[in-house]
């Protein structure tokens, strides 16, 4: 079976089809997985690239194992972390690095113009890999026929019937990204990694952050802009050159503002936590960190602490509109980091 250890299942509204509904889920979804699987459209590797992948792969998988040890955590989630797929990007699939299945279990990251940006994406979607799930099946007694799925992950909740909470769990993998990006990366690919930092001050890049407002977001120096950058050749003179700034571009603005944005949250609920305990004064990396672990130990127990946390530390109606951030909200997430700095400067 390749339904994570940590995925649970629930039904609502037809306690005597619980059992069946179980059975014919668990069924449909390797026959899900099978049909995924076939329509996958595998980019072929070199020896060198494989080598490079299981490296990461088997990378990642550490980290995250010694994240869960650091915060005291069962580690039996890892033990159903699924190998990457490498595949062409499908249609309709512009601007994402990869995606995971929760149902099947299926982690791709996409192809990007260089490699070591498509080697960027494994963390991430291994972190969405690693987290509890749950799956709601609701049978309105009205029409017994008729049934709503719906399924969270990590620091996703189900309220009425729809998924909350799906920009805090984008941001946590975002900072598991980030984190790996600046521990392993130096060491192993110190070329491309030098390359992007030094991307990241030039003009070229400043160029693409001038839209992003900086009085909200806060300063984008070269040390935060850098792990979001991709390469990309931009014109025919330039086809083989990956050293020049002008082929490098941010991956997406929003993402950028998806990891400033959870930092900012993670800040705040740290720093509520540690007023009135035996904590010292904390600075902001230190109050990240408190909050982040907060919300990293809920989104493998899903007991819904870190949710009190933030509506502790937000206000109940502020809090309703963080939980409501999408992933990928271009229109939201301007709204949801306002909401911050507001509570923030209010504290």
């Amino acid at each position: 079976m390749h339904e994570r250890s940590g995925s649970t299942l629930k039904v609502f509204g037809a306690p005597e089809k619980r059992d069946r509904i179980t059975a014919v889920w668990k069924s449909g979804v390797a026959d899900e997985r099978r049909s995924q699987l076939a329509e996958i459209r595998p980019i072929r590797l070199s020896v060198e690239q494989r080598r490079q992948a299981d490296q990461v792969e088997a990378a990642t998988r550490e980290y995250l194992l010694g994240k869960m040890r650091r915060l005291g955590l069962a580690e039996d989630s890892l033990l159903a972390l699924p190998k990457v797929h490498y595949e062409r990007r499908k249609k309709g699939k512009k601007g994402e690095g990869g995606t995971f299945s929760p149902s099947t279990n299926i982690a791709i990251a996409f192809r990007h113009n260089d490699f070591f940006d498509t080697l960027k994406v494994v963390p991430h979607e291994l972190s969405h890999a690693s987290v509890s799930s749950e799956v709601h099946f609701y049978f309105p007694e009205e029409e017994p026929q008729e049934l709503t799925i719906v399924r969270a992950s990590g620091m996703e909740f189900i309220e009425n019937r729809r998924r909350q909470g799906v920009g805090i769990e984008e941001g946590m993998t975002l900072l598991d990204e980030v984190d790996f990006y600046t521990t392993y990366m130096p060491d192993n690919f110190p070329t491309q990694y030098q390359r992007r930092r030094e991307f990241a001050a030039s003009d070229a890049i400043k160029k693409q952050y001038e839209q992003i407002d900086q009085s909200l977001y806060g300063p984008l120096d070269p040390e935060i802009v850098a792990p979001v950058i991709s390469l990309y050749r931009p014109l025919p003179r330039l086809l083989k050159r990956f050293d020049v700034p002008q082929s490098a571009t941010i991956a997406t603005v929003t993402m950028l503002k998806e990891y400033l944005f959870i930092r900012k949250l993670c800040e705040i609920v740290g720093r509520n936590v540690s007023e009135g305990k035996d904590f010292p004064t904390v600075d902001a990396e230190e109050a990240i960190r408190i909050g982040r672990d907060i919300l990293d130990r809920d989104r493998y127990k899903r007991t819904g602490s870190a949710r009190k946390d933030i509506v502790v530390a937000l206000g109940e109606e502020n809090a309703k509109k963080i939980f409501q951030l999408r992933d990928h909200d271009e229109d939201g997430i301007d709204d949801a980091m306002r909401v911050l700095i507001q509570v923030q400067n209010k504290n």
